[in-house]
């Protein structure tokens, strides 16, 4: 392993180790220690795919490792959705984490949005913010691994392109594979001024959907129930509905088909503006409604100029469902024009002729008429100017997505002892040299891409994905590092049911634990099974040494309602040998807002699990949330390889390959060397979260983490006593969240933690918000107050307010900076002499611009 790598590596895992060790000397045992832990630990949001399950599309986001969902919240303006979940197996500081922020839009058939994955300040989780320029209907679930979240966009499936029907196995739950095996309910029709039907309580636990539709040329409401997985199941229920004696079923992918192509048109043309309620809305509630619909027109406006017509006629949708107010002439007007000039004249004119009904005295209805009387001659150009993907031959299409940021980190700190700082001479310059000064700076820039191209037809896919970065260190050049994180190839056969992804690319399950070089092959032709194989070599360098692997994998879905669960064996050689040799058994339940993943990873050679693992979540439908983890592995992977790290580093000539250890030993003895000195990490967790009123959630939670001994390593520098069990530590968390306290979009979480351990004894308090000012701006202040005490009688204590800006008013480009300051106290007790104290202080400054764009 180079020096570059390994400091890198050893920077990224330093919380990690300061957890298990109090003190870690700089032998080569810790630094590999480090670095396999924290390659992986580094990593977290690796790709968004976006898919279609009949009238809704999906964003299923995956991960570079393990996770768990823990809850989500979404504002009252319905355009910003926080999701927090836990890294598995990874202890992370929040706070530090590394940030990622992905857009999608036009390009995808959605509205504008920004997916930032982050570091919750405070707490040892991370979040997905999204921030939509329009509201949206957003389902939060887990996927159907551990590595995804599923975001369900209720009513956006016809937006999203054929070939992007979810698949199964892409989803956790029943996606469209584009067989006939799903069936559901017409349970009736409703026209305009209808009253919305009844829905008995023998349909309670059953989808309801609300689907417009065009009879005889006028819009129209398609009530229908369920998902069914049988003709026979759905016909059963039908029976019983004595409410509904007209039901039909059909088959829900055939109707989902014939519907996309209106669906999305019908939408907003299936409203008519109707009176308000009697006796539900006063002078306060229309004021309200007011400013909300001349917001969201102000918005519709600025879409339309930009010739986002999909982002104009979600918002309109959103403003034309309100009880009627002054913009809504205006609206109807809008959505028209944007229809037209989005290639759909026939919807255009059903808009039109839904304003002269509503509205004939309307100053605007002659303009209105003279939309009508040239609408056949009308084209369609601007939308073809504006159409995101390129259509050939009518049946394929093809996009590009890109993005690149470049971000600025810098900072300035220092520490003085309060002896210095209470002396007569503390206001005098610092004399270069002195030692009782100790500056800390920064100065970094870190830039990176993401290129993603796809070209689609109904029958394959092909696609090419590249994610490279660079960090430029301009006060240590040697730290200087470029990460090439994915550059893949991937194609998709519909017909044959099988997917193939060549390159670099993040693990998927099947017993692989990291990034790696490499082919990986799918295969869905039998149903509700998938046979998998992957071949290739790590990313990583261990030393000088060449690893690869092969490994097979089967999954079955449907075993029961809800249960699925896949087998894996995997092979890991070494210069030759067998570096890892595992088996697992993964298992899954996934019942509407439960889902439950398990995992055991056996090393054949070694004789001992790797990893054993499970995990719940419950989401009810009123927000309340439970969850529950267990998960119990080793701290770095049981492998051959990890015994070039027992060497001691006072011998002149460190082995670079495994036969350089293997001289006068075996490989069982190294087997059992590298068995006893590799510690478990244990950890456990129970938590939940309840809303209650209309603005606040509250969520508690215990945690325990537990690190064990690694035994004596005789001749190995800084391990001849070996080291002793970090013993048990226990965080448990209250979070209070308020929603829409000052705006319809604000969020506000404040945190309170505390930290017991057998050494040490710890408060964490944060404060967060994150309020928008007008369309373009977030701001997110924080602030943290930090203390703990040891059993020796140290003491630390620190407070860190900061302040984060994003400015998204650009097409195109986005600005984003944080500033943050640090000011702490110390006391500490000279170990050998208990009467003799020093008091420390520390000051801090941290800042950070950066600048993205997005094609």
């Amino acid at each position: 392993m180079n020096d570059s790598r390994a400091r890198r590596f050893l920077v990224a895992y330093v919380p990690i180790a300061a957890g298990v060790w109090s003190t870690v000397g700089r032998s080569v045992v810790a630094m590999l220690l480090l670095a396999i832990a924290g390659f992986v630990a580094a990593q977290s949001l690796d790709g968004i795919d976006v898919l279609r399950d009949r009238g809704d599309a999906l964003l299923v986001l995956r991960f570079a490792s393990d996770i768990q969902l823990l809850r989500s919240d979404q504002t009252a303006s319905r355009d910003r959705v926080r999701i927090v979940y836990r890294l598995v197996g990874q202890p992370v500081n929040g706070a530090d984490g590394n940030r990622t922020t992905r857009r999608l839009g036009p390009r995808n058939g959605l509205p504008h949005m920004a997916i930032e994955d982050r570091g919750t300040p405070g707490a040892d989780t991370r979040e997905i913010v999204l921030a939509a320029r329009a509201p949206l209907d957003i389902d939060v679930r887990a996927g159907r691994d551990r590595q995804s979240i599923v975001l369900r966009l209720k009513g956006l499936g016809a937006s999203v392109r054929p070939s992007q029907a979810a698949v199964t196995g892409a989803i956790g739950e029943t996606g469209d594979d584009g067989a006939d095996t799903r069936f559901e309910i017409v349970l009736t029709v409703t026209t305009t001024g209808d009253q919305a039907p009844v829905i008995p309580g023998s349909l309670q636990g059953i989808r309801i959907s609300r689907r417009p539709i065009e009879r005889a040329g006028r819009p129209a409401v398609e009530w229908v129930a369920g998902d069914f997985a049988s003709r026979a199941q759905a016909e059963r229920v039908a029976r019983s509905l004595t409410r509904f004696p007209n039901a039909v079923v059909r088959n829900a992918q055939a109707a989902a088909r014939g519907a996309e192509a209106v669906e999305r048109g019908t939408a907003a043309a299936a409203r008519r503006v109707r009176p308000a309620p009697t006796g539900t809305q006063g002078p306060a509630a229309d004021r309200s409604n007011e400013r909300l619909a001349a917001g969201l027109l102000q918005r519709a406006r600025a879409s339309f100029e930009e010739q986002d017509y999909g982002t104009t006629l979600d918002l309109l949708d959103e403003l034309l469902n309100l009880p009627p107010t002054a913009q809504h002439p205006e609206a109807l007007e809008l959505a028209g024009l944007a229809r037209l000039r989005s290639g759909d004249p026939r919807r255009a004119r059903i808009e039109f002729e839904s304003y002269l009904e509503t509205y004939p005295g309307n100053e605007g209805a002659d303009r209105v008429r003279q939309h009508l009387a040239t609408i056949d001659s009308a084209t369609t150009t601007v939308a073809a100017a504006a159409a995101p993907v390129r259509e050939r031959n009518g049946r394929s299409e093809t996009t590009v997505s890109a993005s690149a940021s470049s971000t600025y980190y810098g900072g300035n700190g220092r520490y003085r002892s309060q002896d210095f700082e209470d002396s007569p001479i503390s206001g005098l310059p610092v004399a270069a040299g002195e030692e009782v000064l100790t500056p800390d700076k920064s100065s970094q820039l870190i830039s990176d891409v993401d290129l993603r191209w796809r070209d689609r037809n109904e029958s394959r896919e092909l696609g090419f994905v590249i994610r490279d970065s660079y960090l430029a260190d301009f006060e240590r050049s040697n730290r200087n590092r470029q990460r090439l994180s994915s550059a893949y190839l991937d194609y998709k056969s519909y017909e044959n049911k099988f997917d193939l992804r060549l390159g670099r690319q993040s693990p998927r399950g099947g017993g692989v634990m990291g990034r790696f070089d490499g082919a990986r092959l799918a295969w869905r032709g039998i149903p509700d099974w998938t046979l998998g194989v992957v071949a290739g070599q790590p990313a990583d360098d261990l030393f000088q040494t060449r690893r690869d692997f092969v490994g097979a994998s089967v999954d079955v879905d449907g075993i029961g309602p809800g249960l699925g669960a896949g087998v894996y064996v995997i092979r890991q050689s070494i210069d030759g040998a067998t570096d890892r040799q595992a088996v697992g058994l993964e298992g899954r339940y996934l019942n509407g807002g439960v889902s439950v993943f398990s995992q055991i990873d056996y090393d054949l050679d070694f004789q001992r699990t790797n990893i054993t693992s499970v995990q719940a979540t419950w989401l009810r439908d009123e927000g309340t949330t439970f969850n529950a983890l267990f998960d119990r592995r080793a701290l770095t992977m049981l492998s051959l390889g990890n015994a070039l790290a027992f060497i001691d580093p006072a011998n002149p000539v460190l082995p670079s390959t495994l036969s350089d250890v293997l001289n006068g030993t075996t490989t069982e003895a190294l087997r059992g060397s590298v068995a006893a000195t590799t510690p478990y990490v244990s950890q456990a967790s129970i938590g939940a979260t309840r809303p209650f009123g209309e603005h606040w959630r509250a969520s508690a939670s215990l945690q325990s983490v537990e690190t064990g001994a690694i035994p004596p390593i005789p001749g190995l520098a800084g391990f001849e006593q070996g080291r002793p069990a970090s013993g048990r530590t226990l965080t448990s968390t209250l979070s209070l969240v308020g929603l829409n306290l000052l705006s319809r979009r604000d969020v506000n979480v404040i945190t309170a933690s505390h930290i017991s351990g057998s050494t040490l004894s710890g408060l964490l308090i944060s404060v967060n918000g994150s309020y928008s000012v007008g369309q373009n701006w977030q701001l997110e202040p924080t602030l943290q107050f930090y203390r703990d005490e040891s059993t020796h009688g140290d003491t630390n204590e620190r407070w860190t307010p900061g302040l984060r800006v994003t400015y998204r008013g650009w097409k195109h480009f986005s600005l984003e900076s944080n500033l943050t300051w640090e000011t702490g106290r110390a006391h500490r007790v000279d170990f050998n002499d208990q009467t003799r104290t020093t008091e420390e202080s520390t000051r801090r400054i941290g800042y950070s611009l950066g600048l993205r764009y997005d094609l």
